[in-house]
Protein backbone atom coordinates (compact mmCIF):
# COMPACT_ATOMS: atom_id res chain seq x y z
CA UNK A 1 0.00 0.00 0.00
CA UNK A 2 1.12 3.55 -0.70
CA UNK A 3 1.59 6.18 2.01
CA UNK A 4 -1.62 7.92 0.92
CA UNK A 5 -3.56 4.65 1.10
CA UNK A 6 -2.25 4.03 4.62
CA UNK A 7 -3.28 7.55 5.61
CA UNK A 8 -6.80 6.75 4.41
CA UNK A 9 -6.92 3.19 5.80
CA UNK A 10 -5.84 3.87 9.38
CA UNK A 11 -8.74 6.19 10.38
CA UNK A 12 -11.17 3.94 8.52
CA UNK A 13 -9.96 0.86 10.40
CA UNK A 14 -10.13 2.77 13.70
CA UNK A 15 -13.70 3.82 12.87
CA UNK A 16 -14.73 0.26 12.02
CA UNK A 17 -13.16 -0.97 15.27
CA UNK A 18 -15.15 1.62 17.24
CA UNK A 19 -18.36 0.59 15.46
CA UNK A 20 -17.65 -3.06 16.25
CA UNK A 21 -17.05 -2.14 19.89
CA UNK A 22 -20.37 -0.26 19.93
CA UNK A 23 -22.17 -3.25 18.46
CA UNK A 24 -20.63 -5.61 21.02
CA UNK A 25 -21.58 -3.18 23.79
CA UNK A 26 -25.19 -3.12 22.60
CA UNK A 27 -25.24 -6.91 22.29
CA UNK A 28 -23.97 -7.26 25.86
CA UNK A 29 -26.59 -4.82 27.12
CA UNK A 30 -29.34 -6.87 25.47
CA UNK A 31 -27.98 -10.26 26.53
CA UNK A 32 -27.65 -9.08 30.15
CA UNK A 33 -31.41 -8.57 30.29
CA UNK A 34 -33.25 -11.53 31.80
CA UNK A 35 -36.85 -10.74 30.94
CA UNK A 36 -39.94 -12.86 31.44
CA UNK A 37 -38.78 -16.45 31.84
CA UNK A 38 -41.64 -18.26 33.61
CA UNK A 39 -45.17 -17.53 34.87
CA UNK A 40 -47.63 -19.45 37.05
CA UNK A 41 -50.73 -18.57 39.03
CA UNK A 42 -51.96 -20.63 41.98
CA UNK A 43 -54.54 -20.51 44.75
CA UNK A 44 -53.86 -20.32 48.48
CA UNK A 45 -56.08 -19.90 51.51
CA UNK A 46 -55.35 -16.14 51.27
CA UNK A 47 -56.44 -15.93 47.63
CA UNK A 48 -54.87 -16.19 44.21
CA UNK A 49 -51.19 -15.57 43.71
CA UNK A 50 -48.99 -14.87 40.70
CA UNK A 51 -45.40 -16.15 40.49
CA UNK A 52 -43.19 -14.76 37.74
CA UNK A 53 -39.48 -15.15 37.00
CA UNK A 54 -38.05 -11.88 35.69
CA UNK A 55 -34.77 -10.00 36.07
CA UNK A 56 -33.09 -13.07 37.63
CA UNK A 57 -35.56 -13.05 40.50
CA UNK A 58 -38.78 -14.70 41.63
CA UNK A 59 -41.61 -12.22 42.15
CA UNK A 60 -44.80 -13.23 43.98
CA UNK A 61 -47.82 -10.92 43.54
CA UNK A 62 -51.38 -11.05 44.82
CA UNK A 63 -54.48 -10.97 42.60
CA UNK A 64 -54.45 -7.14 42.60
CA UNK A 65 -50.84 -6.97 41.40
CA UNK A 66 -49.22 -5.99 44.72
CA UNK A 67 -45.81 -7.55 45.07
CA UNK A 68 -45.65 -9.69 48.20
CA UNK A 69 -42.13 -11.05 47.79
CA UNK A 70 -39.00 -10.81 45.68
CA UNK A 71 -36.28 -13.44 45.89
CA UNK A 72 -33.08 -13.71 43.85
CA UNK A 73 -32.88 -16.99 41.94
CA UNK A 74 -29.34 -17.57 43.24
CA UNK A 75 -30.78 -17.93 46.74
CA UNK A 76 -32.77 -20.88 45.39
CA UNK A 77 -29.62 -22.61 44.19
CA UNK A 78 -30.22 -21.69 40.54
CA UNK A 79 -27.48 -20.24 38.34
CA UNK A 80 -29.88 -19.07 35.62
CA UNK A 81 -33.61 -18.66 35.13
CA UNK A 82 -35.45 -22.00 35.05
CA UNK A 83 -37.12 -23.31 31.90
CA UNK A 84 -40.48 -23.69 33.62
CA UNK A 85 -42.10 -23.88 37.05
CA UNK A 86 -45.26 -25.09 38.78
CA UNK A 87 -46.79 -24.40 42.19
CA UNK A 88 -48.81 -26.88 44.21
CA UNK A 89 -50.92 -26.78 47.37
CA UNK A 90 -51.48 -30.09 49.15
CA UNK A 91 -54.35 -31.10 51.45
CA UNK A 92 -52.55 -29.59 54.46
CA UNK A 93 -52.29 -26.28 52.56
CA UNK A 94 -48.53 -26.58 52.29
CA UNK A 95 -47.34 -24.55 49.34
CA UNK A 96 -44.43 -25.74 47.20
CA UNK A 97 -42.71 -24.53 44.05
CA UNK A 98 -41.18 -26.78 41.42
CA UNK A 99 -38.56 -25.58 38.94
CA UNK A 100 -36.98 -27.30 35.95
CA UNK A 101 -33.29 -26.39 35.81
CA UNK A 102 -31.78 -27.34 32.45
CA UNK A 103 -28.16 -26.83 33.50
CA UNK A 104 -28.04 -30.24 35.27
CA UNK A 105 -30.87 -31.19 34.32
CA UNK A 106 -32.93 -31.43 37.49
CA UNK A 107 -36.26 -30.60 39.13
CA UNK A 108 -35.83 -28.32 42.13
CA UNK A 109 -38.44 -28.46 44.89
CA UNK A 110 -38.86 -25.58 47.38
CA UNK A 111 -41.25 -24.95 50.27
CA UNK A 112 -42.99 -21.58 50.73
CA UNK A 113 -42.61 -19.98 54.13
CA UNK A 114 -45.54 -17.66 54.83
CA UNK A 115 -43.79 -16.10 57.83
CA UNK A 116 -40.66 -15.24 55.82
CA UNK A 117 -42.54 -14.60 52.55
CA UNK A 118 -39.94 -16.55 50.60
CA UNK A 119 -39.04 -20.02 49.37
CA UNK A 120 -36.95 -22.15 51.68
CA UNK A 121 -35.64 -25.71 51.98
CA UNK A 122 -34.86 -25.99 48.28
CA UNK A 123 -33.65 -29.45 47.29
CA UNK A 124 -33.37 -31.68 44.27
CA UNK A 125 -36.56 -33.65 43.78
CA UNK A 126 -34.97 -35.50 40.87
CA UNK A 127 -31.94 -35.08 38.63
CA UNK A 128 -30.17 -36.75 35.75
CA UNK A 129 -30.27 -37.31 32.03
CA UNK A 130 -33.40 -39.48 32.33
CA UNK A 131 -35.45 -36.28 32.65
CA UNK A 132 -34.94 -35.61 28.94
CA UNK A 133 -35.66 -38.04 26.14
CA UNK A 134 -33.43 -35.93 23.90
CA UNK A 135 -30.24 -34.57 25.48
CA UNK A 136 -30.16 -31.64 23.05
CA UNK A 137 -33.54 -30.26 24.13
CA UNK A 138 -33.51 -26.79 25.64
CA UNK A 139 -37.29 -26.32 25.79
CA UNK A 140 -38.39 -28.51 28.69
CA UNK A 141 -41.63 -28.02 30.63
CA UNK A 142 -43.29 -29.60 33.64
CA UNK A 143 -46.55 -29.92 35.52
CA UNK A 144 -47.05 -31.44 38.98
CA UNK A 145 -49.90 -33.56 40.32
CA UNK A 146 -49.31 -33.23 44.06
CA UNK A 147 -52.33 -35.35 45.02
CA UNK A 148 -51.24 -38.17 42.72
CA UNK A 149 -47.57 -37.74 43.66
CA UNK A 150 -46.54 -37.36 40.01
CA UNK A 151 -44.44 -35.00 37.89
CA UNK A 152 -45.06 -34.69 34.14
CA UNK A 153 -42.14 -33.56 32.00
CA UNK A 154 -42.13 -32.83 28.26
CA UNK A 155 -39.06 -31.85 26.29
CA UNK A 156 -39.74 -30.38 22.86
CA UNK A 157 -37.15 -32.33 20.88
CA UNK A 158 -38.03 -35.56 22.64
CA UNK A 159 -41.65 -35.43 21.37
CA UNK A 160 -42.88 -37.28 24.45
CA UNK A 161 -44.36 -36.68 27.89
CA UNK A 162 -42.66 -38.58 30.71
CA UNK A 163 -44.18 -39.35 34.10
CA UNK A 164 -42.12 -39.59 37.31
CA UNK A 165 -42.98 -40.00 40.96
CA UNK A 166 -41.91 -37.25 43.37
CA UNK A 167 -38.65 -39.07 44.09
CA UNK A 168 -37.66 -39.09 40.42
CA UNK A 169 -38.52 -42.69 39.59
CA UNK A 170 -39.73 -43.07 35.99
CA UNK A 171 -43.29 -44.42 35.95
CA UNK A 172 -44.27 -44.29 32.28
CA UNK A 173 -44.15 -42.13 29.19
CA UNK A 174 -46.27 -41.42 26.16
CA UNK A 175 -45.99 -43.59 23.07
CA UNK A 176 -45.48 -41.85 19.74
CA UNK A 177 -48.05 -44.08 18.06
CA UNK A 178 -50.76 -43.70 20.68
CA UNK A 179 -50.00 -40.03 21.45
CA UNK A 180 -48.33 -38.42 18.43
CA UNK A 181 -46.70 -35.22 19.72
CA UNK A 182 -44.33 -32.93 17.87
CA UNK A 183 -42.28 -30.35 19.79
CA UNK A 184 -44.59 -30.35 22.84
CA UNK A 185 -44.43 -27.18 24.91
CA UNK A 186 -46.14 -26.18 28.16
CA UNK A 187 -48.22 -28.59 30.21
CA UNK A 188 -51.34 -28.05 32.34
CA UNK A 189 -52.53 -30.63 34.83
CA UNK A 190 -56.30 -30.10 35.23
CA UNK A 191 -56.91 -32.75 37.88
CA UNK A 192 -58.96 -35.93 37.46
CA UNK A 193 -56.06 -37.56 35.58
CA UNK A 194 -56.26 -35.04 32.73
CA UNK A 195 -53.20 -33.35 31.27
CA UNK A 196 -53.25 -30.71 28.52
CA UNK A 197 -50.22 -30.43 26.21
CA UNK A 198 -49.43 -27.55 23.87
CA UNK A 199 -48.58 -29.68 20.81
CA UNK A 200 -46.53 -27.03 19.01
CA UNK A 201 -45.68 -28.42 15.59
CA UNK A 202 -49.05 -30.13 15.23
CA UNK A 203 -50.62 -26.68 15.88
CA UNK A 204 -53.05 -27.88 18.50
CA UNK A 205 -53.86 -28.47 22.16
CA UNK A 206 -54.01 -32.12 23.16
CA UNK A 207 -55.95 -33.50 26.15
CA UNK A 208 -54.33 -36.65 27.56
CA UNK A 209 -55.72 -39.22 29.97
CA UNK A 210 -52.94 -39.89 32.49
CA UNK A 211 -54.30 -42.76 34.56
CA UNK A 212 -51.77 -43.89 37.22
CA UNK A 213 -49.87 -46.99 36.14
CA UNK A 214 -50.83 -46.63 32.49
CA UNK A 215 -49.21 -44.83 29.53
CA UNK A 216 -50.88 -41.50 28.60
CA UNK A 217 -53.71 -41.78 26.10
CA UNK A 218 -54.98 -39.13 23.69
CA UNK A 219 -58.53 -37.94 24.48
CA UNK A 220 -59.19 -35.06 22.09
CA UNK A 221 -57.55 -32.08 20.43
CA UNK A 222 -58.28 -28.46 19.56
CA UNK A 223 -56.47 -26.99 16.56
CA UNK A 224 -55.46 -23.35 16.27
CA UNK A 225 -56.80 -23.43 12.70
CA UNK A 226 -60.30 -24.06 14.15
CA UNK A 227 -60.33 -20.48 15.43
CA UNK A 228 -60.03 -18.80 12.06
CA UNK A 229 -59.01 -15.34 13.34
CA UNK A 230 -55.30 -15.88 13.88
CA UNK A 231 -52.99 -13.79 11.76
CA UNK A 232 -51.17 -15.46 8.90
CA UNK A 233 -48.38 -17.82 9.93
CA UNK A 234 -49.33 -17.88 13.61
CA UNK A 235 -50.50 -21.39 14.31
CA UNK A 236 -47.93 -23.15 16.48
CA UNK A 237 -49.49 -23.66 19.91
CA UNK A 238 -47.07 -23.06 22.79
CA UNK A 239 -49.43 -22.54 25.75
CA UNK A 240 -53.07 -22.61 26.82
CA UNK A 241 -55.00 -21.83 29.96
CA UNK A 242 -58.58 -22.25 31.18
CA UNK A 243 -61.03 -19.89 32.87
CA UNK A 244 -63.44 -20.84 35.67
CA UNK A 245 -66.41 -20.89 33.25
CA UNK A 246 -64.63 -22.98 30.63
CA UNK A 247 -63.08 -20.17 28.58
CA UNK A 248 -59.92 -21.25 26.76
CA UNK A 249 -57.09 -18.87 25.94
CA UNK A 250 -54.70 -20.40 23.39
CA UNK A 251 -51.29 -18.94 22.55
CA UNK A 252 -50.43 -19.55 18.87
CA UNK A 253 -47.09 -18.25 17.59
CA UNK A 254 -45.03 -17.95 14.43
CA UNK A 255 -42.11 -20.13 13.43
CA UNK A 256 -39.34 -19.33 15.91
CA UNK A 257 -41.75 -19.29 18.88
CA UNK A 258 -42.42 -15.56 18.65
CA UNK A 259 -44.88 -12.80 17.72
CA UNK A 260 -47.97 -14.81 18.59
CA UNK A 261 -51.72 -14.35 18.96
CA UNK A 262 -53.91 -15.12 21.96
CA UNK A 263 -57.01 -16.92 20.65
CA UNK A 264 -60.13 -17.06 22.84
CA UNK A 265 -62.63 -19.95 22.78
CA UNK A 266 -65.75 -20.37 24.92
CA UNK A 267 -66.63 -23.45 27.00
CA UNK A 268 -68.01 -25.18 23.89
CA UNK A 269 -64.72 -24.54 22.09
CA UNK A 270 -66.42 -22.06 19.78
CA UNK A 271 -64.11 -19.24 18.62
CA UNK A 272 -64.83 -15.95 20.39
CA UNK A 273 -62.13 -13.47 19.44
CA UNK A 274 -58.47 -12.82 18.85
CA UNK A 275 -57.17 -10.89 21.84
CA UNK A 276 -56.23 -7.25 21.41
CA UNK A 277 -52.52 -7.08 22.20
CA UNK A 278 -50.30 -4.01 22.63
CA UNK A 279 -48.24 -2.78 19.68
CA UNK A 280 -45.06 -4.82 19.36
CA UNK A 281 -46.40 -7.56 21.62
CA UNK A 282 -44.65 -10.92 21.74
CA UNK A 283 -46.59 -13.11 24.22
CA UNK A 284 -44.51 -15.90 25.70
CA UNK A 285 -46.59 -17.48 28.50
CA UNK A 286 -50.22 -17.26 29.60
CA UNK A 287 -52.04 -18.36 32.75
CA UNK A 288 -55.43 -17.82 34.38
CA UNK A 289 -56.01 -15.13 37.01
CA UNK A 290 -59.62 -15.01 38.17
CA UNK A 291 -61.80 -14.84 35.07
CA UNK A 292 -59.02 -13.34 32.91
CA UNK A 293 -55.82 -14.53 31.26
CA UNK A 294 -52.50 -13.13 32.44
CA UNK A 295 -49.95 -12.73 29.63
CA UNK A 296 -46.18 -12.55 30.08
CA UNK A 297 -44.72 -10.67 27.11
CA UNK A 298 -41.18 -11.47 25.99
CA UNK A 299 -40.39 -8.37 23.90
CA UNK A 300 -42.31 -5.79 25.91
CA UNK A 301 -41.12 -7.38 29.19
CA UNK A 302 -44.48 -6.82 30.87
CA UNK A 303 -47.55 -8.53 32.29
CA UNK A 304 -51.04 -7.65 31.05
CA UNK A 305 -54.50 -9.20 31.32
CA UNK A 306 -56.96 -10.36 28.64
CA UNK A 307 -60.64 -10.95 29.44
CA UNK A 308 -62.97 -13.66 28.11
CA UNK A 309 -63.90 -11.45 25.14
CA UNK A 310 -60.31 -10.80 24.09
CA UNK A 311 -60.16 -7.26 25.45
CA UNK A 312 -56.89 -5.95 26.85
CA UNK A 313 -57.40 -4.89 30.48
CA UNK A 314 -54.04 -3.19 30.78
CA UNK A 315 -50.72 -3.80 32.48
CA UNK A 316 -50.59 -5.88 35.66
CA UNK A 317 -48.44 -5.26 38.71
CA UNK A 318 -47.81 -2.50 41.24
CA UNK A 319 -45.45 0.43 40.78
CA UNK A 320 -42.45 -1.35 42.32
CA UNK A 321 -42.78 -4.40 40.07
CA UNK A 322 -43.50 -2.42 36.91
CA UNK A 323 -40.64 -0.06 37.68
CA UNK A 324 -38.19 -2.93 37.95
CA UNK A 325 -39.19 -4.64 34.74
CA UNK A 326 -39.56 -1.25 33.05
CA UNK A 327 -35.84 -0.67 33.57
CA UNK A 328 -35.23 -3.88 31.63
CA UNK A 329 -37.23 -2.51 28.70
CA UNK A 330 -35.14 0.65 28.74
CA UNK A 331 -31.91 -1.37 28.78
CA UNK A 332 -33.14 -3.53 25.90
CA UNK A 333 -34.03 -0.47 23.82
CA UNK A 334 -30.67 1.13 24.58
CA UNK A 335 -28.86 -2.04 23.52
CA UNK A 336 -30.86 -2.15 20.28
CA UNK A 337 -30.03 1.52 19.61
CA UNK A 338 -26.33 0.87 20.18
CA UNK A 339 -26.40 -2.05 17.75
CA UNK A 340 -28.40 -0.19 15.11
CA UNK A 341 -26.18 2.89 15.40
CA UNK A 342 -23.06 0.75 15.14
CA UNK A 343 -24.34 -1.00 12.01
CA UNK A 344 -25.27 2.30 10.34
CA UNK A 345 -21.95 3.87 11.36
CA UNK A 346 -19.99 0.87 10.09
CA UNK A 347 -21.88 0.86 6.80
CA UNK A 348 -21.23 4.56 6.24
CA UNK A 349 -17.53 4.17 7.05
CA UNK A 350 -17.22 1.26 4.61
CA UNK A 351 -18.99 3.22 1.84
CA UNK A 352 -16.84 6.32 2.47
CA UNK A 353 -13.72 4.13 2.54
CA UNK A 354 -14.64 2.51 -0.79
CA UNK A 355 -15.25 5.93 -2.39
CA UNK A 356 -11.96 7.33 -1.09
CA UNK A 357 -10.13 4.20 -2.16
CA UNK A 358 -11.63 4.50 -5.64
CA UNK A 359 -10.68 8.17 -5.90
CA UNK A 360 -7.21 8.08 -4.38
CA UNK A 361 -6.05 4.45 -4.31
CA UNK A 362 -3.92 2.68 -6.87
CA UNK A 363 -5.72 0.59 -9.45
CA UNK A 364 -3.59 -2.46 -10.27
CA UNK A 365 -4.55 -4.66 -13.18
CA UNK A 366 -6.66 -7.63 -12.12
CA UNK A 367 -7.12 -11.02 -13.81
CA UNK A 368 -10.07 -10.71 -16.16
CA UNK A 369 -9.55 -6.99 -16.83
CA UNK A 370 -8.46 -5.41 -20.12
CA UNK A 371 -6.06 -2.51 -19.64
CA UNK A 372 -5.49 0.21 -22.21
CA UNK A 373 -2.36 -1.49 -23.52
CA UNK A 374 -4.29 -4.70 -24.25
CA UNK A 375 -7.09 -2.79 -25.97
CA UNK A 376 -4.56 -0.92 -28.13
CA UNK A 377 -2.89 -4.21 -29.13
CA UNK A 378 -6.24 -5.71 -30.12
CA UNK A 379 -7.11 -2.60 -32.11
CA UNK A 380 -3.86 -2.89 -34.04
CA UNK A 381 -4.71 -6.52 -34.87
CA UNK A 382 -8.09 -5.36 -36.12
CA UNK A 383 -6.45 -2.93 -38.53
CA UNK A 384 -3.60 -5.13 -39.72
CA UNK A 385 -5.22 -8.59 -40.13
CA UNK A 386 -6.11 -9.22 -43.76
CA UNK A 387 -5.18 -12.90 -44.04
CA UNK A 388 -8.09 -14.29 -41.98
CA UNK A 389 -10.22 -16.76 -43.91
CA UNK A 390 -13.75 -17.40 -42.67
CA UNK A 391 -15.35 -19.52 -41.47
CA UNK A 392 -12.64 -20.39 -38.90
CA UNK A 393 -12.69 -23.23 -36.37
CA UNK A 394 -10.76 -22.88 -33.11
CA UNK A 395 -10.20 -26.19 -31.33
CA UNK A 396 -9.08 -27.01 -27.79
CA UNK A 397 -5.33 -27.04 -27.24
CA UNK A 398 -3.43 -30.11 -26.01
CA UNK A 399 -2.20 -28.18 -22.96
CA UNK A 400 -5.78 -27.34 -22.02
CA UNK A 401 -6.80 -31.00 -22.27
CA UNK A 402 -4.01 -31.85 -19.80
CA UNK A 403 -5.22 -29.12 -17.44
CA UNK A 404 -8.73 -30.59 -17.57
CA UNK A 405 -7.52 -33.87 -16.09
CA UNK A 406 -6.02 -32.09 -13.05
CA UNK A 407 -9.14 -29.93 -12.75
CA UNK A 408 -11.44 -32.95 -12.77
CA UNK A 409 -9.41 -34.68 -10.06
CA UNK A 410 -9.89 -31.59 -7.89
CA UNK A 411 -13.63 -31.65 -8.57
CA UNK A 412 -13.89 -35.29 -7.50
CA UNK A 413 -12.00 -34.57 -4.25
CA UNK A 414 -14.15 -31.54 -3.40
CA UNK A 415 -17.43 -33.26 -4.23
CA UNK A 416 -16.38 -36.29 -2.22
CA UNK A 417 -15.76 -34.04 0.78
CA UNK A 418 -19.20 -32.42 0.32
CA UNK A 419 -20.82 -35.87 0.19
CA UNK A 420 -19.10 -36.88 3.44
CA UNK A 421 -20.25 -33.69 5.14
CA UNK A 422 -23.80 -34.25 3.88
CA UNK A 423 -23.78 -37.70 5.45
CA UNK A 424 -22.41 -36.47 8.78
CA UNK A 425 -25.60 -34.82 10.04
CA UNK A 426 -27.91 -37.81 9.41
CA UNK A 427 -25.38 -40.17 10.99
CA UNK A 428 -25.21 -37.99 14.10
CA UNK A 429 -29.00 -37.88 14.23
CA UNK A 430 -29.13 -41.66 14.08
CA UNK A 431 -26.67 -41.90 16.95
CA UNK A 432 -28.75 -39.45 19.00
CA UNK A 433 -31.84 -41.64 18.58
CA UNK A 434 -33.99 -38.61 17.75
CA UNK A 435 -37.41 -40.13 16.98
CA UNK A 436 -38.30 -37.30 14.61
CA UNK A 437 -35.62 -38.54 12.21
CA UNK A 438 -36.26 -42.23 12.54
CA UNK A 439 -38.35 -42.29 9.35
CA UNK A 440 -38.28 -41.33 5.67
CA UNK A 441 -36.89 -37.87 6.37
CA UNK A 442 -33.51 -39.32 7.32
CA UNK A 443 -33.38 -41.33 4.09
CA UNK A 444 -34.36 -38.24 2.11
CA UNK A 445 -31.58 -36.15 3.65
CA UNK A 446 -29.02 -38.85 2.93
CA UNK A 447 -30.18 -39.25 -0.67
CA UNK A 448 -30.11 -35.50 -1.28
CA UNK A 449 -26.72 -35.17 0.38
CA UNK A 450 -25.26 -37.88 -1.86
CA UNK A 451 -27.17 -37.20 -5.07
CA UNK A 452 -26.77 -33.43 -5.34
CA UNK A 453 -22.95 -33.30 -5.33
CA UNK A 454 -22.82 -36.48 -7.39
CA UNK A 455 -25.02 -35.04 -10.12
CA UNK A 456 -23.13 -31.75 -10.05
CA UNK A 457 -19.78 -33.54 -10.37
CA UNK A 458 -21.05 -35.69 -13.23
CA UNK A 459 -22.40 -32.68 -15.15
CA UNK A 460 -19.12 -30.80 -14.82
CA UNK A 461 -17.15 -33.92 -15.75
CA UNK A 462 -19.37 -34.59 -18.76
CA UNK A 463 -19.09 -31.01 -19.99
CA UNK A 464 -15.35 -30.61 -19.56
CA UNK A 465 -14.40 -33.90 -21.21
CA UNK A 466 -16.27 -33.00 -24.43
CA UNK A 467 -14.30 -31.51 -27.31
CA UNK A 468 -14.98 -27.76 -27.48
CA UNK A 469 -14.85 -25.63 -30.63
CA UNK A 470 -15.37 -22.00 -31.55
CA UNK A 471 -16.70 -21.48 -35.08
CA UNK A 472 -16.26 -17.96 -36.36
CA UNK A 473 -17.78 -16.36 -39.45
CA UNK A 474 -17.57 -12.77 -40.59
CA UNK A 475 -20.68 -11.84 -38.60
CA UNK A 476 -21.34 -14.58 -36.00
CA UNK A 477 -19.64 -16.63 -33.31
CA UNK A 478 -20.77 -20.09 -32.24
CA UNK A 479 -19.65 -22.45 -29.46
CA UNK A 480 -19.85 -26.22 -30.05
CA UNK A 481 -19.23 -29.34 -27.94
CA UNK A 482 -18.61 -32.62 -29.78
CA UNK A 483 -20.02 -31.03 -32.92
CA UNK A 484 -23.30 -29.88 -31.31
CA UNK A 485 -24.04 -26.18 -31.05
CA UNK A 486 -24.31 -24.93 -27.47
CA UNK A 487 -24.83 -21.23 -28.17
CA UNK A 488 -24.26 -18.59 -30.83
CA UNK A 489 -24.56 -14.83 -31.23
CA UNK A 490 -23.71 -12.00 -33.61
CA UNK A 491 -20.19 -10.68 -33.06
CA UNK A 492 -21.45 -7.20 -32.20
CA UNK A 493 -23.44 -8.71 -29.28
CA UNK A 494 -20.54 -10.80 -27.92
CA UNK A 495 -18.80 -9.50 -24.76
CA UNK A 496 -15.38 -10.61 -23.54
CA UNK A 497 -13.00 -10.36 -20.62
CA UNK A 498 -9.48 -11.76 -20.57
CA UNK A 499 -10.92 -15.00 -19.15
CA UNK A 500 -14.34 -15.50 -20.68
CA UNK A 501 -16.74 -14.84 -23.55
CA UNK A 502 -20.43 -14.05 -23.26
CA UNK A 503 -22.62 -15.40 -26.07
CA UNK A 504 -26.22 -14.47 -25.42
CA UNK A 505 -26.80 -15.54 -21.80
CA UNK A 506 -24.11 -18.26 -21.91
CA UNK A 507 -20.74 -17.52 -20.31
CA UNK A 508 -17.87 -19.46 -21.88
CA UNK A 509 -14.87 -19.42 -19.57
CA UNK A 510 -11.88 -20.23 -21.76
CA UNK A 511 -9.35 -20.23 -18.87
CA UNK A 512 -9.50 -22.73 -16.00
CA UNK A 513 -7.34 -21.16 -13.27
CA UNK A 514 -8.48 -17.53 -13.10
CA UNK A 515 -6.75 -17.05 -9.70
CA UNK A 516 -3.36 -16.81 -11.41
CA UNK A 517 -2.10 -13.46 -12.58
CA UNK A 518 -1.80 -14.68 -16.20
CA UNK A 519 -5.29 -16.15 -16.19
CA UNK A 520 -4.30 -19.81 -16.36
CA UNK A 521 -4.12 -22.25 -19.28
CA UNK A 522 -6.35 -21.08 -22.20
CA UNK A 523 -8.82 -23.39 -23.91
CA UNK A 524 -7.91 -22.12 -27.40
CA UNK A 525 -4.79 -20.76 -29.03
CA UNK A 526 -4.76 -17.19 -27.74
CA UNK A 527 -3.19 -15.79 -30.91
CA UNK A 528 -6.00 -17.22 -33.02
CA UNK A 529 -8.62 -16.14 -30.45
CA UNK A 530 -7.26 -12.59 -30.36
CA UNK A 531 -7.14 -12.29 -34.14
CA UNK A 532 -10.38 -14.06 -35.02
CA UNK A 533 -12.62 -12.93 -32.16
CA UNK A 534 -11.39 -10.42 -29.55
CA UNK A 535 -9.87 -7.95 -32.03
CA UNK A 536 -13.12 -7.87 -34.02
CA UNK A 537 -15.36 -7.02 -31.06
CA UNK A 538 -16.51 -3.42 -30.45
CA UNK A 539 -14.16 -1.74 -27.92
CA UNK A 540 -17.03 -1.20 -25.47
CA UNK A 541 -17.62 -4.96 -25.43
CA UNK A 542 -14.20 -5.60 -23.83
CA UNK A 543 -15.06 -5.58 -20.11
CA UNK A 544 -14.01 -6.97 -16.73
CA UNK A 545 -15.01 -10.35 -15.36
CA UNK A 546 -17.36 -8.64 -12.91
CA UNK A 547 -19.06 -6.60 -15.65
CA UNK A 548 -19.33 -9.72 -17.80
CA UNK A 549 -21.07 -11.61 -14.98
CA UNK A 550 -23.51 -8.73 -14.47
CA UNK A 551 -24.38 -8.55 -18.17
CA UNK A 552 -24.91 -12.32 -18.21
CA UNK A 553 -27.25 -12.05 -15.22
CA UNK A 554 -29.28 -9.32 -16.92
CA UNK A 555 -29.66 -11.53 -19.99
CA UNK A 556 -31.00 -14.42 -17.95
CA UNK A 557 -34.74 -15.22 -18.14
CA UNK A 558 -37.04 -13.53 -15.61
CA UNK A 559 -37.77 -16.91 -13.98
CA UNK A 560 -34.07 -17.38 -13.20
CA UNK A 561 -33.82 -13.89 -11.67
CA UNK A 562 -36.88 -14.48 -9.51
CA UNK A 563 -35.48 -17.82 -8.36
CA UNK A 564 -32.15 -16.24 -7.39
CA UNK A 565 -33.96 -13.45 -5.52
CA UNK A 566 -36.05 -16.04 -3.68
CA UNK A 567 -32.93 -18.00 -2.71
CA UNK A 568 -31.27 -14.79 -1.46
CA UNK A 569 -34.30 -13.88 0.64
CA UNK A 570 -34.55 -17.43 1.98
CA UNK A 571 -30.86 -17.41 2.93
CA UNK A 572 -31.18 -14.10 4.76
CA UNK A 573 -34.34 -15.32 6.49
CA UNK A 574 -32.65 -18.49 7.72
CA UNK A 575 -29.53 -16.59 8.81
CA UNK A 576 -31.19 -13.79 10.75
CA UNK A 577 -34.58 -15.14 11.85
CA UNK A 578 -34.47 -15.40 15.64
CA UNK A 579 -35.34 -18.76 17.14
CA UNK A 580 -36.63 -19.07 20.68
CA UNK A 581 -36.78 -22.62 22.02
Amino acid sequence: MTKREWQLAIPILIGIALCLAGFVHGQRMESAVDGMAALRTFKTSQGERVAVIANNALHVLDADGRRLARQDIKSLGLTESPNDMDWTVDEQQRLEAWFFDDTVPRVLRCAWSTAQARLTECRNAMAGSQLKTNARSVAVHLAVDSAGQRVFIADAKGHRVQVFDLAGKALTRSDLQAVPLSFPNRLRYLGKDTLVVADNDHRRMAWLKVTPGQPPQLLRTLNSADHGQARSGRGKVTDATFGPTGTIWMLAVKQGQKDGDVLVFDAKQTPVARAVLPDGADPLIIDTLGDTALVADYSLISLYRIDAHGRNLGEFGDAAFRGEIGSLRVQTRQGALWKTGALICGGLIIVVGMVLGWLYGERPKKPGQFDEQAKTALASLRKGDSDLRFPMVLKQTVAYRSSIKRHLIGIVVVMGFIAVMALAAPVLLLQSSDPAWGNGRLVAVMLIGLTAPGVAAWLVWHELRQLAELRVTELRLGFFRDGRQVCAAPLKEVYASTNALLLGAKTLRFRLAVMKADGGEPMFDMDELNRAVLSRLPPQNLVTDQALAWIAFKRRPLVFKLLMAALLVAGMFVSFYPIRG
